[in-house]
Order: structure tokens, then sequence, then C-alpha cells
């Protein structure tokens, strides 16, 4: 039994044939699915850095002192992590700069310690800027009882925003490419034994019956 099934399986493999519409048509075929795969997996890693959306909702509890919800929506869409922050005081920019940039991000000032809106930093200072403004304008106003703002977007992280729909149209093209130039088998393998290559002991027991 193991023997026919391998012969079933060798016979499909030999069957899948990379042909194309026209001598100048696209020939992908599996190794294209294959990479249609790989583009689609890098576009959904790719998103959960460049789509993140951070909502910040703060309830002031008395002048210069609020307990915010942190929650981080996958392209403002989707919840992905909600976290509860107490006794937030203020807010700063954060800067991270190399040889040849500078990057940022916003840390929320609590008593003693800093807790960062986000773990990465990125380009464009100025939304970020904008936002710690409005927590520090919030903070120090004694009529505000609740801020609501978003901390994310295309500004923030520039041309990596690009990535991910770049790489799923990538995929999605080879996907349907190489599953059009693809060719089964229009009738699989006769599995049933060819009588004239039956040994004579085969054939004598049979006989016997």
């Amino acid at each position: 039994m193991n023997a026919k099934v391998r012969t079933y399986v060798q016979a499909y493999l030999r069957g899948l044939k990379i042909i194309s519409r026209g001598e100048a048509g696209p020939r992908l075929g599996c190794t294209g699915l294959l990479f249609a795969a790989l583009f689609i997996l890098m576009a959904l890693v790719f998103s959960f850095y460049t789509g993140n959306r951070i909502r910040l909702e703060c309830t002031q509890q008395a002048v210069g002192l609020a307990d915010c919800q942190i929650q981080v929506r996958w392209y403002g869409l989707l919840a992905i992590n909600t976290v509860q922050v107490q006794d937030v005081q203020g807010a700063r920019v954060d800067e991270y700069c190399d040889d040849s940039d500078c990057s940022y991000r916003v840390l929320l000032v609590l008593d003693g310690e800093e807790f960062p809106l986000t773990q990465y930093y990125s380009a464009n200072r100025k939304p970020k800027a904008a936002a710690v403004q409005r927590m520090l304008e919030f903070l120090s106003n004694p009529n505000s009882d609740m801020l609501a703002l978003e901390v994310g977007g295309a500004a923030e992280v520039g041309i990596a925003n690009i990535l991910p729909p770049l790489l799923l149209v990538l995929g999605l093209v080879f996907g349907y490419y190489s599953l059009r130039t693809l060719r089964l088998p229009a009738h699989p393998p006769d599995l049933r034994p060819d009588k004239n290559n039956l040994s004579p002991g085969i054939g004598g027991q049979q006989g016997d019956h």
C-alpha cells in the first residue's frame, strides 16, 4: 500500500508543470507561490509595527495629576493591547539620534519614572510635540475633566508605511499569476496492478483459488 501511495504522489509531483499563457507569459508556478506567501507574511509582520496607532484617554484626578488608559490599535481598527497608567504628572518628547538622523517618541511622566507610549522611535517630531503640548495643557487646566488623543499615523512612521501594502500587492500578484500557471495532470495515474507484470508465484496462487 505504501508503494502505491508513493507512486501516486510521485506521479502528481511530476505532473506539476510550469506553463504560460503564451511564449512571453509569466512562468512562476510553485516558486511563485512560495514568494507570494513570503511577501504576504512580511506585509503582516511589518504592518504590526507601522500600523500601530496609540489612543490615549485620560481622566484628571486633580490639577497636574491624571489616570490614563493607553490602547494600541492596529490601523486604528483592531485593539491589540490596553494598559492602565496611574498618577500621570506630565509628558515629554524623548529623542534618539545617531550619525544620520534623529527619531522620537512620547513619554508620560509619572511619580519618579517615565512610561513610553511606544517601545520604538519614529520620525517627525512635530506631531509628537503637539500631543505632549495637549497633554500638558490638559493637566494644567482645572476645568478639564477628560482628554482623548491619538498618537501615530502615516506621518509618524514616514515612508515605512508604504512597505506593508507594497509587499501585500506583490504577494497577491505573485499568487495570482502562479495559480494561473500551475497545471495538475488531468487524470490521476492508474494504481491498479498490471497483470502482465505479475510474478508466476502470485499468478499460480490466484489460479489455485
